[in-house]
């Protein structure tokens, strides 16, 4: 492992923009990625830097587990903009109070996922389809909004925004686990 690898490596613990600087060039953070870079450099890196493939092990499982951390955590919306949040605001989305009880102030956000959960309890294998559609057309405007968001540095906002594709992301699994006749977990 170069040098100036190893170095990159230590600093990109705290930043993961850092790991990849050929998507990220300008090495600040962002909400917008360009998923197909990421996961072609990520690949190059992975090839330099596993342990099965190189002899090195103890210092390159350590440059490759920050790299699949890393990637796993920018590759998601919803990693992502939890991950900037910390790392710009030190806002933790799941655990900060002032958002949790912003959340609950958001009474038609909680209607709408009562009806999904509902809608989910009562549906049948002909409906599935239909709610994934819609629900993935939701992920999509949120991740949209998150865009600008960030784009005008409303991070607050960006919050909210985030606590919102929490719950799209969780109805996403519930449908992907949903059977016919069992109880549908949601998770916050």
């Amino acid at each position: 492992m170069s040098f100036i690898f190893k170095r990159l490596i230590n600093t990109a613990t705290k930043d993961y923009f850092k790991v990849f600087p050929k998507t990220f060039p300008e090495q600040r953070p962002t909400f917008k990625v360009d998923l197909r870079k990421l996961r072609k450099e990520y690949r190059g890196l992975q090839a330099i830097n596993h342990p099965d493939l190189n002899q090195k092990l103890n210092q390159e499982e350590g440059a490759s587990s920050v790299i699949n951390h890393a990637y796993n955590t920018l590759k998601s919306p919803l990693n992502r903009s939890q991950y900037l949040l910390k790392l710009l605001k030190g806002y933790d989305v799941a655990e900060d109070e002032f958002f949790r009880t912003r959340q609950m102030a958001d009474k038609e956000l909680l209607m709408t996922i009562l009806e999904i959960h509902e809608e989910l309890e009562n549906a049948n294998e002909n409906d599935i389809e239909g709610l994934k559609q819609e629900n993935d057309a939701r992920i999509q405007e949120t991740v949209q909004e998150l865009e600008k968001l960030y784009e005008a540095e409303d991070y607050d906002a960006a919050a909210l925004g985030t606590i919102k594709l929490k719950y799209w992301v969780n109805i996403d699994t519930a449908l992907k686990n949903w059977e016919l006749g069992k109880p549908v977990e949601l998770t916050h």
